[in-house]
């Protein structure tokens, strides 16, 4: 099988390039596309964009969904069949990657699975080689995107820009009769927006909560309202899972975050915008 690999950056931390090694060397082709407004000549040199590897640097943040069409087009045109999607904040640990390609590899009508995603949960890990489930919905990070079914697709959603990107690509696909498989003994090291330890306002207890910016809250409420209506009365309880994280996101930034008011206020305005139709990147 030939793999293509997507790492889509905005403002990577110095650790990207250490995350990076743990797959890179997997690819026969690496495309990185870095988002952030400032281009990092830092980083192009110590990548060296050229032979397998390919650096898109446009001062622009163009979104996830758009640049995850772009490299699969890019990947397709170089004759890969299969594409790794990758967070900068990600990486799998030891030799992850050899075994899960192996699984892909040894996997029954694989040409009917849109992609395959693994846990990134280690409480949830399974410790059985290859055990996997059908699952309806998975994160970008450390999928392995069929590019053929992709072709076969709309491809990802660009009215979203970012957050939901990925539930939308599933529910696409399952509804066109592919299948989403997911192996709960792979283990991908994942962290979503900033975890910090606060005290609860309840009962005082110290806990762990994710924080995002007031930006992206208001991608995460306004696409939510945007999939819901487009996946109306399909998908009931991957959307109520959906929903209670969001709510539990949004409770834990308005009680938590140190920009609660302007939390607030994108949050209004996601509702808002969802409301009169504007989609796409937030002005």
């Amino acid at each position: 099988m030939k793999l293509a690999g997507l790492a889509i950056l905005y403002y990577p931390d110095a650790d990207f390039l250490k995350r990076l090694d743990s797959y890179k060397s997997y690819l026969d082709k690496l495309i990185i596309i870095n988002n952030s407004e400032v281009v990092d000549t830092i980083l192009t040199a110590k990548l060296q964009s050229g032979g397998n590897i390919l650096i898109i640097q446009d001062g622009e943040n163009k979104g996830i969904a758009k640049r995850l069409n772009e490299a699969a087009q890019l990947a397709i045109n170089d004759d890969c069949e299969w594409l790794l999607t990758m967070d900068q904040d990600s990486f799998f640990p030891d030799n992850t990657v050899y075994i899960y390609l192996e699984c892909i590899k040894s996997f029954g009508q694989k040409e009917n699975v849109a992609l395959f995603t693994v846990e990134y949960d280690e409480r949830l890990l399974r410790k059985e080689d290859c055990s996997y489930k059908k699952v309806n919905k998975a994160i970008t990070s450390g999928n392995i995107i069929n590019l053929d079914i992709w072709q076969q697709t709309k491809g990802f959603d660009e009215l979203l820009f970012i957050d939901h990107v990925d539930h939308e690509y599933c529910f696409q696909c399952l509804l066109q009769g592919y299948d989403i498989i997911k192996f709960d003994s792979i283990l991908l090291q994942h962290q979503l927006g900033t975890v910090a330890d606060y005290r609860s306002i309840k009962n005082l207890k110290r806990s762990s909560r994710g924080l995002h910016s007031p930006h992206r809250i208001y991608y995460i409420v306004r696409n939510f309202l945007y999939l819901s209506k487009k996946y109306s009365g399909k998908f009931s309880l991957d959307m109520k899972e959906i929903k209670k994280s969001i709510l539990i996101s949004i409770k834990n930034n308005l009680l938590y975050n140190n920009k609660r008011l302007k939390v607030l206020k994108y949050l209004i305005k996601g509702l808002i915008d969802f409301k009169k139709g504007n989609m796409g990147k937030l002005n």
